[in-house]
């Protein structure tokens, strides 16, 4: 009969009949520190199958013995004698911009004379760590105001480009369609520039800002400009409306007598995105919208476009587009840079970096190791249950902290007292090699 799809999968593993001759013969792990309970299994199945099966681990030979036979921490073993930095190496900077100014003149102190004896940052040589990589995008305008070229390992988030904020002010728009919305719209880079392109005559940002200016936000029904004074400001207006309607097209809010919002699938809705991100493009001027950016939204929405038809909800064009920028929120778009480009890595990255010199940045206690807040299930239940726990987390991010100073045990920690709004930052606990902070 039916059965549980953990049991089925559990059952799976442990029978060896399961395996087909045309099944690997050979698996590597690498650099896999924290396997979980039914990985455990997997791999144990295999082996005893006649799989041969290789551990590579990244770790000072000093700390093997913290890892078990599958390469993963033993967070008993990570408890004792946990690795911490020298203190004269942790460097804590009132704020934020004092973290980069501080950065910047570390770099600066690891730069080396060319053979024209200017003094140059080798790329290969540095790697800056970054224990919150949100904070990346931040860290790379810093030091490039600064004159030092930065690569994100990790990549630009999307929702930080153009056509991303575009589709942000489409979604406030479908949402609540009123003349303080149709001002974002006006002065959005890219939607802007095609309704000027579109309208022909006068300014239509210049008129809103007139009509706005004594008014409070209103709907956009009806002949809404009707009340502008200038004769010029009322005929830009009208034809922005016009514009704006022919631009957005079934993304426009309807006029519906029930003033009900169309509803139509996520995939038909994602096809009308596809049309208006053309349409996007071919009013701009070329460079305005990134091709990669234009590149990863299209095939988001290819991939809404393909959802198969037992699943495709009936949705408004808010609720469409709200679902697009959730997914932009959690992509990336590859960082372009030159070859001289210091490079910036994620805290977990760090220990497969090659570079022989580190600087982490923003070593806080929320960043590293962090804290697992689940109402539903409590660190105590998370660990009966083999799932990633705080205990099995710090153990990680201790490994990694070993990692670091083994390849560079002059590593530089730089971290501020508070954050951009003020608040007070606490540093790691790993730093002091505690467990806890009271």
């Amino acid at each position: 009969g039916p059965e549980d799809a953990s049991d089925a999968t559990i059952a799976a593993i442990d029978s060896s009949d399961h395996l087909r001759p045309d099944s690997p013969r050979r698996v590597v792990l690498l650099g896999v520190v924290d396997l979980t309970p039914r990985m455990r299994r997997l791999v144990a199945t295999l082996a005893s199958s006649g799989v041969t099966v290789e551990v590579h681990a990244a770790v000072d030979p000093s700390d093997a013995d913290r890892l078990d036979r599958f390469g993963s921490v033993v967070p008993e073993a990570w408890d004792r004698d946990p690795p911490s930095p020298p203190f004269e190496s942790i460097l804590v900077e009132a704020g934020m911009l004092d973290e980069a100014t501080a950065l910047d003149e570390h770099v600066q102190g690891l730069s080396r004379p060319d053979e024209t004896g200017t003094a140059r940052i080798d790329p290969d040589s540095v790697a800056v760590v970054l224990a919150d990589e949100s904070r990346g995008p931040a860290v790379r305008r810093e030091l490039q105001g600064r004159g030092i070229d930065v690569h994100l390992a990790a990549g630009l988030p999307l929702s930080a480009t153009t056509v991303a904020r575009t589709i942000e002010r489409m979604r406030d728009w479908s949402n609540h369609p009123d003349t303080h919305r149709l001002g974002d719209l006006l002065g959005d880079v890219a939607l802007g520039a095609a309704i000027r392109g579109d309208v022909g005559v006068g300014d239509p940002e210049a008129a809103w800002n007139v009509f706005a200016a004594d008014r409070m936000p209103g709907p956009v029904s009806g002949e809404w400009w009707s009340g502008v004074r200038r004769p010029e400001d009322r005929v830009a207006l009208e034809h922005a409306d016009a514009s704006i309607r022919r631009l957005l097209g079934p993304f426009h809010p309807g006029e519906g007598i029930d003033g009900t919002a169309a509803t139509r699938t996520v995939s038909q809705w994602a096809v009308e995105l596809f049309g208006l991100i053309d349409r996007l493009e071919f009013a701009n001027e070329p460079g305005v919208l990134s091709m990669r950016s234009l590149q990863s939204v299209r095939e988001i929405v290819g991939v809404l476009a393909s959802i198969p038809r037992e699943i495709d909800s009936l949705v408004t064009s808010a609720d469409a587009l709200e679902i697009v920028i959730e997914i932009i929120s959690r992509t990336a778009v590859v960082d372009s840079s030159g070859p001289s480009a210091l490079e910036t890595i994620g805290w977990l990255d760090s220990p497969f970096d090659p570079a022989p010199r580190r600087v982490v940045l923003g070593m806080h206690d929320a960043a590293v190791p962090g804290r697992i807040d689940d109402p539903i299930l409590p660190d105590r239940l998370r660990s009966r249950m083999g799932l990633d726990d705080e205990r099995r987390r710090t153990a990680r991010d201790r490994w990694v902290l070993s990692t670091i100073l083994a390849k560079d045990p002059e590593a530089a920690f730089i971290l501020s007292r508070r954050d951009l709004g003020g608040e007070p930052l606490v540093p790691s606990r790993l730093l002091f090699g505690v467990s806890a902070i009271p």
